[in-house]
């Protein structure tokens, strides 16, 4: 789905720039992490990562495998310690346990963030939007960097903000008006940018592109 002109316009206030700055960060960690996982062996890796996978699964109380309730303030802040913990140590991490701890915890972070940090807020969309591009920054990944930028200007001037607007279409022959409500909008292959629209009467639906 395109990104809205809301947005696109949209200031961050303390807490959405802090959201951004933390998801790259994750981001960050995660894939330096998981790039130097690649350059190791992969059958040890694999081993290694299903038993430390394996670990996060049991032992709760120390890995960020559960999270608490969104209304348990307190448990919310101890899950929160733990994948700090893991994600930013003191010290580089040095050994392929280490790195595979980080990038489990960093998807247990990220996942925590979309799910109660950001739970309802109005531009989650655009806070991974932005940490993404951060992220990429920071990673020194250009190509990846231009590819998000580039679909985002192959996605503008779509008719995202017509969703659930109401319509009028003329019938040709009869000249008969029908209310229609956009209830989808996107982009194909093949049929290009294209409508759904629903009677308002009847509730029939008819795509167009």
């Amino acid at each position: 789905m395109p990104r809205s002109n809301a947005a696109k316009q949209w200031i961050p206030d303390a807490f959405g720039q802090a959201m951004i700055d933390l998801t790259a960060q994750l981001i960050v960690v995660s894939e330096r992490s998981a790039e130097h996982l690649r350059s190791l062996h992969f059958p040890d890796v694999e081993q290694l990562w299903a038993c430390i996978q394996a670990d996060f699964q049991n032992n709760p109380a120390i890995y960020p495998s559960v999270m608490a309730n969104i209304n348990d303030v307190e448990g919310r802040k101890h899950f929160r310690k733990k994948w700090e913990a893991i994600c930013f140590p003191q010290q580089p991490p040095c050994s392929p346990e280490q790195h595979i701890a980080i990038v489990l915890a960093a998807q247990a972070g990220l996942q925590s963030l979309s799910m109660q940090d950001l739970d309802n807020h109005p531009f989650e969309g655009e806070i991974s939007y932005r940490a993404g591009l951060q992220a990429f920054i920071e990673l020194g990944n250009q190509e990846a960097y231009n590819a998000a930028v580039q679909f985002d200007h192959n996605m503008c001037d779509k008719p995202i903000d017509l969703l659930h607007e109401t319509i009028h279409c003329q019938d040709g022959p009869s000249g008969h008006i029908t209310e229609y409500t956009v209830v989808d909008c996107g982009t194909s292959v093949v049929s290009g940018d294209y409508f759904v629209l629903q009677d308002v009467q009847g509730g029939e639906e008819a795509c167009f592109s």
